[in-house]
């Protein structure tokens, strides 16, 4: 209705509800270790609006560096805690694991994300370590894992994505639908975006930067995902020479997570 009566405002409500993740507590099976973990705390720098700089981003480490260091950046609307699983079975590996939540996300304070905020959290935490032996992503953190290796070219030994997307103006296009907004309004929403953020779409897109990736590179994304679709992975995998690429099936987005045989895949990659 807005949309029709108040094109401007429903835009710019548009873009509020874009860059406005939604919370969930922590799961039963997440709380031990989200009290195990030692936690820090980083602070967002380099950010294009000027309030999203200098908030506090919280930091997780759990186990001891004996085989090596992997970070892992969640997704949109997760915290690194639903990494549980393939924590555990990498700590039990020897692996010291980083992660981190995003601005907006998890135990981190704020309201508003974007991908930039997800890039610029993954490139806090690996500078902060000195470099990393490999990252693993997740969902939207798998676009902004892509798109900081391109961008920043983080000290990462190898990179790992699990159900990433790959265009954040397939979302935008589901928020317009959902809002019943026209062609011209999601103009509108997309060039007061990019102005705002001073980057264009096109130069988030995963599979674009993915060709740029010079590092070992495994996607494994579900063919039963309905968050993400699973065509996302696979042109990831297809642009990112040297990319190993595995569907699986019948574990939608988040299962994925806690697999055995994806955390098996995970492990085989990493010890490779």
């Amino acid at each position: 209705m807005l949309s029709r009566l108040a094109p401007k405002l429903a835009v710019a409500w548009a873009e509020r509800i874009f860059l406005t993740p939604p919370r969930h507590d922590w799961s039963e099976v997440e709380r031990p270790w989200l009290a195990s973990a030692q936690r820090a705390w980083l602070h967002t720098n380099g950010l294009p609006v000027a309030a999203w700089n200098g908030r506090p981003m919280q930091t997780y480490r759990w186990g001891e560096n004996r085989r090596g260091k992997v970070a892992l950046l969640h997704g949109w609307a997760g915290r690194a805690t639903q990494f549980h699983a393939l924590v555990e079975a990498l700590v039990a590996d020897g692996y010291e694991v980083v992660a981190i939540d995003a601005p907006a996300h998890g135990a981190s304070p704020g309201r508003q994300a974007s991908l930039l905020h997800f890039a610029q959290a993954l490139a806090r935490l690996v500078r902060n370590e000195g470099g990393v032996d490999a990252v693993i992503a997740h969902s939207l953190g798998g676009a902004a894992a892509v798109y900081a290796m391109a961008r920043y070219r983080l000290p990462v030994g190898k990179l790992a994505l699990l159900g990433p997307a790959a265009d954040v103006a397939v979302y935008a296009r589901q928020v317009g639908a959902a809002l019943d907004l026209d062609a011209e309004q999601m103009a509108a929403l997309r060039y007061g975006m990019e102005t705002r953020l001073g980057v264009q779409w096109a130069e988030l897109n995963a599979v674009s930067r993915a060709a740029e990736l010079r590092l070992p590179g495994l996607v494994i994304h579900d063919r039963d995902d309905k968050e993400v679709d699973h065509q996302a992975g696979a042109a990831i995998a297809a642009a990112w020479p040297g990319a190993q690429w595995h569907l699986s099936q019948g574990l939608g987005h988040r299962r994925l997570l806690r697999d055995s045989a994806v955390i098996a895949q995970v492990r085989t990659f990493l010890a490779a």
